[in-house]
């Protein structure tokens, strides 16, 4: 067998597998709109997710199916679930669509989000897909290690992959860089009970700087985006391992667990 057949048939496989996954969690119908229309239109598609009893928007041709397959489909923040049975914080850094948010939503009710996301459009849509949600807080800006002004270094890029940097005072485009510190004292809390980062490299600065707050955290999950930016994964274990945390490795994910946390639900 050739390598070309060889590479067609594995796609196939591939194609096959994540169409069964979508299928057995999302349904036949949404299933359809989520594996084969998106791929065909660049318009806006709402997809019903079972799960949460509820519709989330994709625009076609994008990215924006990635944060629902991770999410919903292949069930990314599951195993958050059997660890922190109750949350009164939590913040969605890199929020994208909202897709995250909308299910700490759903199984924290009871929860104050802070869905963060920096680039206008994705911010727009999850303006979108979390309207209504009185416990969610959306912030139009970008996690940092500091209150600082930022910007979006390149809009050209896929959807899940804005990644910020420091505005020298030039660009008419800046947005609010948000430190945890702020977080906490604009929320009213002492701790952040779920804290998602997904921030495409800004974890370097962020994890480099005035990082008192982790001991703040009860558990943590982060996406390491060390091609993006070499040095992140260096600054979140040199940080992380300061305190006292269980690390667990799941997909794309680093999820961290605080000790006293860890040590309950064991």
């Amino acid at each position: 067998m050739t390598p070309l057949v060889n590479s067609i048939f594995k796609r196939f496989g591939n194609c096959v597998n994540e169409l069964c996954e979508s299928v057995a969690t999302l349904g036949i119908a949404s299933s359809f709109k989520y594996f084969v229309w998106r791929r065909f239109t660049k318009g806006f598609i709402r997809i019903y997710i079972p799960e949460i009893k509820g519709n989330i928007s994709i625009q076609g041709c994008t990215s924006d199916y990635g944060s629902v397959r991770s999410v919903f489909v292949k069930k990314e923040y599951d195993k958050v679930l059997n660890i922190i049975k109750t949350a009164s914080l939590i913040v969605d850094a890199g929020s994208h669509i909202g897709a995250s948010s909308r299910f700490f939503a759903f199984y924290y009710p009871e929860a104050d989000i802070v869905s963060i996301e920096p680039s206008d459009r994705n911010y727009s849509i999850t303006a979108k897909n979390t309207h209504g949600i009185q416990n969610i807080r959306l912030i139009n800006g970008g996690l940092w290690y500091k209150q600082a002004d930022l910007v979006v270094d390149d809009e050209s890029v896929p959807s899940n992959a804005f990644q910020v940097s420091e505005s020298a005072g030039l660009s008419d485009n800046k947005i609010m860089g948000i430190s945890v510190d702020k977080i906490l004292r604009d929320s009213g809390k002492n701790e952040i009970d779920i804290f998602k980062i997904d921030i495409e490299g800004a974890e370097k600065e962020l994890f480099s700087n005035n990082v008192g707050w982790l001991k703040k955290v009860k558990l943590l999950c982060i996406e390491l985006h060390e091609t993006k930016k070499p040095g992140c994964g260096r600054a979140f274990f040199q940080a992380s391992l300061m305190e006292n945390f269980h690390y667990l490795v799941f997909s794309e994910y680093i999820m961290i667990i605080r000790d006293d946390v860890y040590k309950a639900v064991s």
